[in-house]
């Protein structure tokens, strides 16, 4: 249970996030006539709610909203604010395609009620990469984020602290699409200017820290990863409570950055208890325990819990194939589960799953992204494991290939 400074310290962060996504658009309303002001005290109560990560409660809020929106007694500026609160709702339970809808339906309307260049625009066109990220969309994503900071840079400098948080979002783009040094060059910008602003222990600076982080494993710098993370992770534990489901995110990182160290058990420890905390909150159908649940199959694999990794690893694949966000969530997760296969001699099972994680990341990320090369990596093993030595070295030649192209100590521990 969060105390009342827990809350207060989250809502503060996520209704400020959320605002500048759109402005306060309905302070600027003249018509005096309408009842606008339910609406607005709905949607306060809403973010307070989603502020803590209890989204179930501010999900009726947020109808109640739009119902009151779309009965006419609230302003189009209104509207406008309850469709793109609605899409952080989703967006944040990772129902990616409501998250789109609602998104979409509010940037036109926005894109109606002011001048072409406004800032609210640049907030909402973040959001709006934010959402295609998250469905794996990494195109649409750098697209639109690069509309997003284009728009932003007409009414704000280039250096501007404000310009820091789509700088952030950029940076999770790039890593996405696997361009490293590029994330790396501006996690290092937003972060300073975060730092700056915020200061070093706060929340908003501990999740981009998370991020940062991120990047830094796959580049290889475990050392100054796990630092980076750990401190994230104890500075988003004060705010949110231990246990929280909001601490998922930061503990799979983690979890894989010990899992390249070769601490499965450590590892494993920080993946049950956040694969405890999203099952209670999404259920078990949610792609983010389709991750989790993938993730934790590999550290059994890695601790000798072959059997406990092949159930865990199987789940996962399914969970995520079911899910309508699967993205390359659902490729990557085959490619553990054909490790596990390969561990118990099921090399034909392995060899199918190779092959489809292989053609669905080709397909949905191109030939050359980092993550293809873990995939190789896999068919190098289990070529080998079957005796045909002249494929393993092809399958080896090609993944080393891919990761010379993202530059020295590129890791092949998180893809």
């Amino acid at each position: 249970m969060m105390s009342r400074k827990q809350y207060f310290s989250i809502a503060v962060l996520v209704v400020s996030m959320i605002s500048c996504s759109a402005g306060n658009l309905a302070a600027s309303s003249t018509n005096a006539g309408l009842n606008f002001s339910s609406t607005k005290s709905l949607r306060a109560m809403a973010r307070v709610y989603m502020a803590a990560g209890e989204y179930e409660k501010a999900e009726p809020l947020l109808s109640k909203a739009l119902a009151n929106c779309q009965s006419g007694s609230s302003t189009d500026e209104e509207l406008c604010l309850s469709l793109l609160d609605t899409s952080w709702l989703y967006q944040k339970q990772f129902k990616y395609d409501q998250a789109l809808q609602y998104c979409q339906m509010g940037l036109q309307l926005q894109e109606k009620l002011y001048f072409t260049n406004h800032p609210y625009i640049g907030y909402t066109l973040r959001n709006l990469s934010a959402i295609y990220n998250g469905q794996g969309k990494y195109n649409e994503a750098r697209s639109t984020m690069d509309r997003a900071m284009k728009l932003m840079y007409v009414t704000h400098e280039v250096d501007d602290p404000a310009l820091a948080s789509f700088k952030a979002d950029l940076a999770d783009i790039m890593a996405s699409q696997g361009d490293l040094a590029g994330a790396d060059n501006m996690y290092r910008a937003a972060l300073a200017q975060i730092s700056i602003k915020f200061g070093s222990e706060h929340l908003y600076t501990a999740q981009v820290m998370a991020g940062y982080g991120k990047v830094c494993l796959l580049e290889g710098r475990y050392f100054e990863a796990q630092s980076m993370l750990e401190k994230s992770l104890d500075i988003q534990r004060a705010v949110f409570g231990r246990g929280s489901h909001l601490l998922a995110g930061v503990s799979m990182t983690l979890a894989e950055v010990l899992m390249a160290r070769e601490q499965y058990d450590q590892a494993r420890e920080h993946l049950e208890g956040a694969l405890a905390s999203v099952r209670t909150k999404y259920g078990i159908d949610n792609p983010m325990t389709g991750k989790v649940m993938s993730l934790l199959g590999h550290a059994y694999l890695g601790s000798g819990q072959v059997s406990k990794a092949e159930k865990t690893a199987r789940e996962a694949v399914d969970i995520l194939e079911r899910s309508a966000a699967k993205s390359d969530s659902a490729a990557t997760a085959k490619n553990r589960l054909a490790q596990v296969y390969i561990s118990k001699g099921k090399l034909d099972k392995a060899a199918q799953l190779c092959s489809e994680s292989l053609a669905e990341l080709e397909t949905l990320l191109g030939s050359e992204h980092p993550r293809i090369a873990a995939v190789l990596d896999t068919m190098a093993l289990l070529s080998s494991k079957a005796g045909d030595l002249d494929a393993a070295a092809v399958y080896t030649s090609r993944a080393m290939a891919i990761r010379a192209l993202g530059g020295n100590g590129l890791s092949a521990a998180a893809f």
